[in-house]
């Protein structure tokens, strides 16, 4: 603290300045002044302080409004992702629910493959067409619009298939078969009509398109293995044309003209045949595989009783037909090369024995057949 008449400095113990001697007050004196201007600082410091806090709070709210202004921003650009998405998979389930039901739904598969066909789009029309008769088998109209379908698509063996499948699933198949007849028959395909003929047991339609039919031939017997030659006979009603292959190849292309009954020696065979009408029209196929393997021929028959005979006996030997007999006399084996039998024997003087085989066209030898003769030198 200062002296306050002449500045000199005083501890805080001393009443009186010991420079001048003036007399310390120890209770200030009231400056208004000295209070304006404490007021005058406090009021500014408050309004430091203030605006301190203020403009702490106002870059606080900034921070927090950019905060929020970016979360909305990123929240709309999420959102702008997300709608697109969102309404994609919407789409996408509803196109699902509405092909899942259409696909299962026959009354849409019908009429979208009836439109398909009236608009000429015939893959489109056979699809449907399609999917229509398996979900429902037994619906004709579906069937015989998948059989429209497969004609103006150039399908004739599918609907002709569809066809026969309708005929053969029904015990009252009348109307089928007619209808089949005049759908072939506009078609000019008059072998599968000749086919559906065939499948008809009702007499007046038979007799309605019996100059379309061709009946399928017969063949005399059937296919199988057989231990000697056969002969065939085929036979397919009157004024018809029976053509033939024996090697598996198409008759219709590579046929023979059936003539007169067929000889099967060994081999194996597949006979494939059909019929054309007068109208050119051809039949149904008729096939047949059969193996021929003949067994080796019988042992020949020495027919005169072994022993002692006479000089001027004849031995005689019978075989199966169509073969050769070779013999010595011996005792040998006889081969191809050995003395062939062509009429009956003169037996030489002596002991001897007779041995002989047959051979037939195949090459097949029999077993062998032996006899003993004794012709007395001295006779």
């Amino acid at each position: 603290m200062l002296c306050e008449k002449c500045g000199h400095e005083l501890n805080e113990n001393q009443v009186f300045c010991p420079k001048c001697g003036h007399e310390r007050m120890l209770v200030e004196i009231y400056n208004p002044e000295d209070d304006f201007i404490i007021n005058l600082e406090e009021k500014k410091e408050k309004k430091e302080e203030q605006t301190g806090f203020d403009e702490a709070e106002k870059s606080l709210d900034k921070s927090a409004a950019s905060k929020e202004r970016k979360e909305t921003v990123n929240k709309k650009k999420l959102a702008l992702i997300l709608v697109p998405i969102i309404l994609v998979i919407g789409i996408i389930i509803v196109v699902v629910f509405i092909n899942n039901k259409n696909n299962n739904s026959f009354e849409y598969q019908f009429n979208a493959a009836t439109e398909a066909l009236k608009k000429s789009d015939y893959a489109k029309a056979i699809e449907l067409a399609a999917k229509a008769c398996k979900l429902d088998p037994d619906n004709l109209e579906a069937k015989w619009t998948y059989v429209d379908a497969l004609l103006a698509g150039e399908d004739k063996n599918k609907a002709f298939e569809i066809v026969k499948e309708m005929i053969t699933s029904k015990n009252d198949n009348s109307d089928i078969i007619n209808k089949a007849c005049e759908i072939f028959m506009n078609e000019e395909d008059y072998e599968h009509l000749s086919q559906i003929l065939e499948l008809c047991f009702d007499d007046k339609l038979k007799d309605k398109y019996a100059e379309y039919a061709a009946a399928s031939p017969s063949i005399s017997m059937p296919g199988g293995e057989f231990d000697h030659e056969i002969e065939l006979e085929i036979k397919a009603g009157v004024n018809n044309k029976i053509y033939y292959t024996l090697d598996g190849t198409d008759p219709i292309k590579n046929g023979k003209l059936y003539s007169k009954a067929i000889k099967l020696d060994a081999g194996n065979y597949e006979l494939r045949a059909v019929a054309k009408n007068s109208h050119n029209i051809t039949s149904a196929e008729k096939k047949a595989t059969f193996y021929v393997n003949p067994t080796a021929p019988n042992t020949p028959n020495i027919t005169t009783t072994s022993g002692e005979i006479s000089p001027d006996t004849r031995i005689e030997i019978k075989c199966d037909d169509d073969c050769r007999m070779f013999y010595t006399w011996d005792g040998s084996d006889p081969t191809v090369n050995s003395e062939q039998y062509t009429e009956s024997l003169i037996p030489p003087k002596g002991n001897n024995i007779l041995s002989v085989i047959a051979i037939d066209k195949y090459n097949q030898v029999s077993e062998i057949a032996r006899k003993n003769f004794i012709v007395n030198e001295a006779e």
